[in-house]
This record gives structure tokens, sequence and C-alpha cells, in this order.
């Protein structure tokens, strides 16, 4: 079913060189990674009807976020048909976000008329809304489809000395439109994106409690990347004794494959009869998200959780390996 609903999906090293054919809704973010930039860079075929800039109240110290909303507002006003919508998002407050997020988006459907063509920028709008957007459009056919950016850094600067992005504890806060639930008695399993910050992940899981834990890590963005995810997960692979089969390799450049691959490995749950209740936990990279999110929306969850931290620090890409645009049929 997942392979069906990508209608396509294009890379390259180039931002130009990847595009969206139409889109009624272009949604990005002004934060302090330059990967915010990229949906000023891309190629719209045709113009945007409708573009909403999602501004946050942690603005950092750098003054990054300051100069790249300057540019988001030029850019996305310059492709957008309409005047540049902008939403104030606390992410401190991701409930009470999602609902002034999903009220704007309701807006542009009702102004438009018919279920929308939405792109999101994986790069700047947080996983929590574009994965409940996702989840939302799907169940309820206010989104056609679902155009998802996403830019592979090479590279980070950091606020930390270490490739750390958050600091102080991690809590799992469920995507509200992916998640089903279960019943108490059955057996939990975790399916874990695998990234860098290898002990905030490690304690989460833990905190969650799972019966068992499967790891998914991203490949294919650059061979030191995947060793360093890798290496991250390796107490949580000790841990919790991870078999044949405890580990997932999800390619980055390939939605589908990925969504399969997931498949594939979950599969034995279902053949076997057992009461399972499976979730996944959001810890790794955007595109893994999108993947896990999918195989959501398709299968049916118990929960998918987005890894919310006590506090972002400042980072930001300093080079891209590649680029991506993948649509989604809802």
């Amino acid at each position: 079913m997942s392979r069906r609903r990508i209608v396509s999906q294009s890379v390259a090293v180039d931002s130009i060189e990847v595009s969206i054919e139409d889109v009624d809704l272009l949604i990005g973010g002004a934060t302090w990674d330059a990967r915010c930039l990229v949906v000023n860079d891309i190629s719209y075929r045709n113009r945007v009807t409708h573009a909403m800039l999602l501004t946050f109240e942690d603005r950092g110290t750098s003054g990054r976020v300051d100069i790249h909303e300057g540019l988001l507002r030029e850019g996305m006003s310059r492709v957008s048909d309409n005047p540049l919508l902008t939403l104030q998002i606390d992410t401190s407050a991701l409930v009470g976000a999602w609902a002034m997020f999903r009220r704007a988006v309701l807006n542009v459907y009702e102004a438009v008329g018919r279920p929308l063509r939405v792109a999101v920028d994986l790069n700047s709008v947080p996983r929590y809304l574009a994965l409940s957007l996702l989840g939302f459009g799907a169940k309820t056919g206010v989104v056609a489809s679902f155009s998802a950016i996403y830019s592979a850094a090479r590279a980070y600067i950091n606020e930390s000395s270490s490739l750390s992005f958050t600091e102080g504890s991690w809590k799992p806060r469920a995507i509200p439109t992916l998640g089903e639930g279960a019943f108490p008695s059955a057996r939990s399993v975790l399916v874990v994106s695998g990234g860098f910050e290898g002990d905030h992940t490690l304690r989460l899981v833990n905190a969650l409690e799972p019966d068992r834990v499967i790891v998914a890590l991203t490949t294919g963005i650059r061979v030191e990347h995947d060793r360093m995810a890798q290496r991250a997960s390796v107490n949580l692979a000790e841990d919790y004794l991870l078999a044949e089969g405890g580990v997932v390799t999800l390619p980055a450049q390939d939605l589908a494959s990925s969504v399969e691959k997931l498949e594939a490995s979950l599969s034995r749950f279902s053949e076997e009869g057992e009461d399972v209740a499976l979730s996944f936990l959001l810890s790794g990279t955007k595109i893994a998200a999108l993947a896990m999110g999918l195989y959501a929306v398709d299968h049916g969850v118990a929960q998918v959780y987005y890894a919310e931290p006590e506090r972002r620090l400042e980072s930001s890409a300093v080079e891209i390996e590649w680029h991506t645009v993948v649509t989604i049929a809802l």
C-alpha cells in the first residue's frame, strides 16, 4: 500500500534540481539551521497558491533566526499567489501548537475549497507537527498529497563541543493522529529510529519499558553519518539484547524501500498471531520519521512518539550531501 502512495521522489546534489509540480500550501519554518532556506531554492513548476511561514518562540542567541526569517519572508512571498501567512509556534507547548497549526491549515482548505496539495519542509517544521498533519490529512481527506522536502547534512556547526542537538531530559510525546492505542495486556514492541544522541535515546526507551526493541538506522546519507548513528546505538542494542532481525536499515534516498523494509521486518508479529502493541520512537533522521509515519498511516500502530527535548541547542548544517522531495498521495 505504501509504495502505491509514493507518487514520486527526486534526489539531487543541487537544490534547484529537485522540484514540486503543484502546491496549494507550502509550509516552512524560520530556524537557526540554514537548511530552512532550501524552500527558497527548490523549483516550483507552477505558482504556489498559499505559503505559510512558522516562526518559533525559541529564537536562540546567534541571530541566525532573524536573518533566515527575513530571507524566507521574501522568498516564500515571491513564489506564492496570496499574501504570506505566518504562525508563531511555541515548541514547549506542542498540544496547543498542533491545535493552532491544524486550524491554520483548515482555513486554507476552506479557502481553496478542495483537498490540499501540501508541501512541508521537514528541515524546519517539527516532526510533531509535520507527522500530525500527515495523519490528519489521511484520516480526514483534507490533504490530497503531502510533499516532503528534506536535505541531508554532510557536516554541522554546534552550540556544544560534541555532536549534540539537545540538552536536558527527553520525554515521549505521542503524535495525536497516528496512534490507535492498544490493550494493556499486549506485548509492547518499540521500533526506535537511531540517531547521534544515543544516551538520550536509551534513557527514553528505558522510561517507556518496552518488552522488545527494534532499532531502525538510516543509511545512504554518507558513510560517516551511518557509522556515527550505529555507534550511538550500541548501548541500546546491548541492553535490549537485539537478536537477528533486531536492526532495520532504512535507505534515506528511497522512501518506498524504507517503508517496505519496515513492513517486511514487522510482518512477523501479525503472522505469529500474538497480541502486540507496536509503537515507534522518533529519535533519528526526519526522513526515517516520515517512513514510520507513513507505515502508521497504512497499518495502524499503538503510538508514534516524538522525542521532545528539554532544550534544543543551536546547530546548523554547513554542508549538504543531497536534497530530496518525495510526494505522497493520501
